[in-house]
């Protein structure tokens, strides 16, 4: 690639020396500033005993993403690649649905819940949460706010089954919910009919639950140590039930990347299946690990201040650049 020519006005703030040095920092700038490779992801992790959220890279290198949010439960992406993570019933955030950017920066998104736990986005951008101190579903629009919008929050199911916790879509729009006290899944439909779509074998206090992108339905077991998985005769007609994979430690949270490999939660680590069942760890160094979500693949993140100074600098913008249970089980309706 060749070097712009040197905008000496924008480069003012650089030192003369610095600015002799222009085709060094020129280099520095188009090849030092980190490009995901082709389809790789990035992996967020609630840390519900640290009171924050990681960010763990396809090499499994994990770092942290933000502190502002206390007892993270579920996370969920929406399409402009922020993130929304929930908090449970302690801390600064606690009982609250948090908005944070894809630079990190936490907004209260919703307030006032009672010890929300899964939450998820629907095709249309509608975000669910899965309140578990009332037994609910509650449905949030793209334009809810709790000032100028307050009734675009709206009850979309009540008297699940105590003990919800991880949801998720199937691609008719059904949603899936795990109920830990009752070792059970349910399914709601689009008109918010509530149902028992699979129970035993095998589903052992179930709490994350998600989809491969053959439409078979994943649940974690929170006391079997295991993932089962669970197919479909036909859309929202439950098939069999069968173990994935085990050998895990209290797993919670699960995740699918784009080339169907499962991450699953489970006591300080995160573990990687392939779609053979094969377990491998993938990352630790993270505290209490529960729920997990990958950013979608187009957000994009803006280089440092002093970097986007140093690009104008040199002719360039940032869009140039790609970036790249605490709680005690005192009853068995919760973990």
């Amino acid at each position: 690639m060749v070097m712009p020519p040197l905008n000496n006005r924008r480069c003012a703030f650089l030192p003369r020396t610095l600015r002799s040095l222009a085709p060094v920092l020129f280099g520095i700038a188009t090849f030092a500033v980190p490009v995901p490779a082709h389809g790789q992801q990035v992996l967020y992790v609630s840390n519900v005993s640290a009171n924050t959220i990681s960010r763990i890279t396809s090499a499994g290198i994990v770092s942290t993403f933000t502190t502002g949010v206390s007892e993270p439960e579920g996370l969920a992406f929406d399409t402009s690649g922020n993130l929304f993570a929930a908090s449970s019933t302690s801390g600064a955030t606690a009982n609250s649905i948090s908005k944070i950017t894809p630079g990190g920066v936490v907004s209260p998104f919703a307030t006032g819940l009672n010890n929300p736990i899964g939450i998820a986005f629907d095709s249309t951008g509608n975000l669910y949460e899965a309140d578990q101190g009332t037994n609910s579903i509650f449905r949030f629009t793209p334009t809810y706010d709790p000032v100028t919008n307050p009734g675009g929050k709206t009850s979309y199911a009540s008297s699940v089954v105590a003990g919800l916790e991880g949801i998720a879509f199937d691609s008719s729009g059904n949603l899936y919910a795990a109920n830990f006290g009752a070792n059970s899944i349910s399914k709601i439909t689009t008109g918010g009919v509530v149902s028992t779509f699979a129970t035993g074998s095998g589903l052992d206090n179930p709490t994350g639950v998600a989809f491969d992108a053959a439409g078979n339905l994943y649940a974690s077991n929170f006391s079997g140590n295991t993932v089962s998985k669970i197919t479909f005769t036909s859309p929202g007609v439950l098939g069999t039930i069968s173990t994935f994979a085990s050998g895990f430690n209290t797993p919670i949270g699960l995740a699918f990347d784009a080339s169907g490999d499962l991450y699953v939660a489970s006591a300080n680590s995160i573990s990687k299946v392939t779609p053979g069942g094969v377990v491998s760890p993938f990352a630790s160094g993270v505290s209490r690990p529960t729920y997990l979500a990958f950013a979608p693949s187009s957000t994009s993140t803006t280089p440092e201040p002093g970097a986007m100074a140093l690009l104008a600098c040199l002719g360039f913008s940032g869009s140039l650049f790609a970036s790249r249970r605490r709680r005690n089980r005192a009853s068995t309706s919760s973990r």
